[in-house]
């Protein structure tokens, strides 16, 4: 189950690293804690483990969970970011081209 826990933290900030929507965000952060996602699928596996290891092993998983939150978080402030530069640049260019005489160079 850690080396489980471990692939899915190695696996995360190159996955979370591509994402350009907030759909994409949306299905990725499913796919790891939503209702069937695979953090959610090891927490359920919990009880499989030996009564005395569970305590252990549920701490890891919630730690990694929390360190997985941070890195959604990041995801979705970058998101978030890229979506509002964008929209100011769009509505710069539309004020700069209602200007007479101004004229666009691309850079």
């Amino acid at each position: 189950m850690q080396d489980t826990l471990n692939a899915l933290l190695a696996k995360a900030p190159a996955e979370l690293a591509a994402l350009k929507s907030r759909a994409e965000f949306e299905a990725a952060k499913a796919r790891y804690v939503g209702p069937n996602g695979e953090f959610t699928a090891l927490m359920k596996q919990l009880g499989t483990v030996p009564k005395e290891q569970r305590p252990v092993m549920g701490k890891l998983i919630n730690e990694a969970k929390g360190q997985l939150q941070a890195q959604l978080d990041a995801t979705l402030a970058r998101i978030a970011d890229a979506v509002a530069f964008k929209a100011l640049v769009e509505k710069s260019k539309a004020a700069l081209k209602s200007k007479p005489g101004v004229t666009l160079q691309k850079a």
